[in-house]
């Protein structure tokens, strides 16, 4: 980075806002990003189109992820092109896969900060119009203070808790260690500090991420697991939910079986990503297990757990997979259903090691498989569903729409911005309930993702 004596003085404050892309774990950095920058005084825009400066928090996990991240950038480009814009400083995963190159192809941008480097985005804002080279902080991945701010951008009544960075599994089709480093774990007092914090700003729902949350603490010393944070944090109190995301197969042992069984505030949602049931596809991706394993997992999970809803995602077309692994993977989800899942079709990504791997299965029929496993899904979760009918539930209401008296929101089965949502109709706009409100409301339709409901009243009857 320039010192600060290598900067053009502003002559107008500076106006900076920031377009996040990619999952909840960016959505973090993106908010610890805006956190920093209001803590040194600079001024937040809402709107790219009110902003001097614009900050694209990348993501570039796969190749959608990519092209997409690489739309947003060009967008803005083309903005500063114009004059509408003083400023474009890329952040996360896109100029730590592709690093200085994006400067070379796209000259508009003005700072490359790497998802390990985000504290650097306060002197990359501040060197705009500076006479040295362009920024670039890409080498070394430190863990971002624990007590850094943030300036959350989503729900107010639900956050996302970030409780370890990095990655240590070495999945061959994933760039993940590559681009965010190794698994770095929080200390458990920071979590905690937040988790407050949060629940003290009126956030009801916490959900905790990482790059895989059930690794948590393994890498601290004295060493910790994710069953001892979750009963820690249940201890403190704090939101009404806690819900957490991306666990490994292979990482679930008794004691977090036990602790989920414990209930609220600790969410009975298993996310569980899977990626395939084959042994050999599995072997073929650098993950391990077999399909017996899974099946005794999934067994006990729904045996232990009350009113467990378990969620996964696979990859169809990933070398190794020929037809019969195909039909197994198929197979198993009948067998074995999930209340949510799903899919995407493998692409080879440059520098990982499936990528050097010849695949039997073309892109196209990558897809093809991927489309076959959520037309199944899609059945799977529309008779899942209709038996929820008549069920009573806790609703977090996420939205109204008062002069339709349309409210809609989710039960503890639904993850924010990724399952589907719970739709209220009252007889009028008395029912008033409002954003970040819990109300019980009877589910009296249902379809294969969404839900129908109606308010129940004080006394237990339809409102």
């Amino acid at each position: 980075m320039p010192d600060a004596e290598s900067t053009v003085p502003r002559t107008t404050p500076l106006r900076v806002a920031l377009v996040s892309l990619g999952c909840p774990k960016n959505l973090v950095d993106s908010e610890r990003m805006l956190g920093l920058l209001h803590q040194a005084g600079i001024e937040l825009a809402a709107d790219p189109e009110t902003a001097d400066c614009v900050v694209v928090n990348t993501c570039a996990f796969i190749r959608d992820a990519q092209e997409e991240a690489i739309d947003a950038v060009l967008e803005m480009a083309a903005r500063k092109r114009a004059g509408r814009l003083r400023g474009l400083i890329v952040a996360g995963c896109l100029p730590q896969r592709h690093g200085r190159a994006l400067l070379e192809e796209i000259p508009e941008i003005d700072a490359l900060i790497g998802p390990g480097r985000l504290a650097d985005i306060v002197r990359a804002a501040e060197s705009l119009g500076g006479a040295g080279p362009r920024p670039v902080a890409l080498d070394g991945f430190p863990c971002v203070d624990p007590a850094a701010p943030r300036e959350r951008i989503g729900a107010p009544h639900s956050a996302y808790l970030k409780i370890a960075e990095g990655c240590d599994h070495r999945c061959r089709f994933c760039l993940i260690p590559r681009l965010r480093g190794p698994q770095r774990s929080r200390a458990l007092a920071a979590i905690e500090r937040e988790l407050l914090q949060l629940a003290e700003e009126g956030v009801r729902e916490v959900t905790l991420v990482a790059q895989d949350t059930s690794a948590y603490g393994r890498d601290l010393s004295p060493r910790h697991s994710l069953a001892g944070l979750l009963q820690r944090l249940r201890r403190r109190g704090g939101p009404d939910w806690i819900r957490v995301l991306y666990t490994h197969p292979a990482h679930w042992s008794e004691e977090l079986i036990a602790v989920f069984a414990e209930g609220r505030p600790l969410l009975p949602y298993i996310d569980l990503p899977v990626q395939h049931v084959s042994a050999a596809v599995l072997r073929a991706m650098g993950r391990g297990g077999r399909a017996s394993e899974l099946r005794n997992l999934l067994e006990r999970l729904r045996r232990r757990i009350p009113g467990a809803v378990l969620r996964t995602t696979v990859m169809t077309g990933h070398p190794g997979e020929g037809a019969a692994e195909f039909q197994e993977l198929l197979g198993f989800i009948r067998q074995f259903p999930f209340d949510r899942l799903g899919a995407f079709a493998y692409s080879p990504e440059d520098g990982t090691r499936s990528a050097k791997v010849p695949s039997r299965v073309s892109a196209a029929e990558a897809r093809r498989r991927r489309d076959l496993v959520l037309a199944q899904q899609r059945e799977i979760s529309r008779e899942l569903q209709l038996r929820r009918r008549g069920s009573r539930v806790d609703l977090l209401i996420d939205g109204v729409a008062p002069q339709r008296h349309l409210w809609v929101g989710r039960s503890y089965g639904e993850a924010p911005e990724i399952d589907g949502m719970i739709y209220v109709k009252a007889a009028g706009p008395e029912w008033g309930a409002e954003p970040g409100e819990m109300r019980p409301v009877r589910i009296v339709a249902a379809g294969p993702y969404d839900l129908i409901a109606r308010p129940v009243a004080a006394g237990g009857g339809e409102g």
